[in-house]
């Protein structure tokens, strides 16, 4: 015959277990933790896609001014040939003249580019300051979260340690076959044992077949819900 009853009690001490660890991980300063783990996290991957971003605008703005001072150096030569230019030849004025008036025009808005580059790197750089004073106070956050969540865990080791040891002092009635199926169905069930009340399954409380609950009461087999999978265990108490 089959004896189904040290795997129930097994069962409540496991669950008991289960309770408290769950207790543990929703413990609002654990949920605390993580949200500014999380927040601490994002603030580094900012700062990060910020400085790259930083990078190019500083590499954008060195860029332009080169091309301000070359552009500004060539005006500064065709001002030269200006003033050297034979007033009677007007053809060569006019160029000249058209040359200086288009080379004026590509030096103002080289320079509204190059100012525009410039407050771009100026706000991204006052950006990075402030996610990164933001990231220095998430940092401090944390650490105090976390020294007060490892309290937390200390405080609640002893009852945790009990509860496991009475788990694992049960579990050594268990024979392997029983106890391996038992972890197979609880990786989908969280009570992998079902108690049978009133010709009923107390899992799903689907009702149990006759000739099931016939070979329930032989104790001959082990027997597992056609409804929900898990193990029946049947008392005549």
């Amino acid at each position: 015959m089959i004896q189904l009853e040290p795997l129930w009690i097994y069962q409540q001490a496991d669950l008991a277990l289960d309770r408290f660890e769950n207790g543990l991980k929703k413990s609002p300063t654990r949920t605390k933790l993580f949200n500014v783990r999380n927040a601490v996290m994002e603030q580094q991957n900012r700062i990060k896609r910020l400085e790259a971003d930083l990078q190019k605008a500083l590499d954008e703005c060195s860029r332009i001014a080169a091309d301000v001072r070359k552009l500004s150096a060539e005006v500064n030569n065709l001002d030269a040939k200006m003033e050297q230019c034979d007033t009677e030849d007007i053809t060569q004025v006019r160029r000249l003249l058209k040359n200086m008036e288009d080379w004026n025009r590509a030096l103002a808005s080289m320079r509204k580019e190059l100012a525009q580059a410039q407050n771009l790197a100026h706000g991204t750089d006052a950006t990075v300051k402030e996610v990164r004073t933001k990231l220095t106070q998430g940092k401090k956050d944390f650490d105090a979260l976390k020294e007060k969540y490892d309290a937390e865990l200390a405080a609640a080791a002893p009852e945790r340690d009990r509860l496991k040891a009475e788990a694992e002092r049960l579990a050594k009635d268990i024979p392997k076959e029983l106890m391996e199926r038992y972890k197979k169905i609880k990786k989908t069930r969280m009570n992998p044992v079902a108690k049978v009340q009133n010709e009923q399954c107390g899992g799903c409380n689907m009702a149990i077949p006759s000739l099931t609950m016939s070979k329930l009461r032989s104790g001959d087999v082990l027997l597992e819900c056609e409804s929900c999978g898990r193990i029946l265990y049947f008392t005549e108490n």
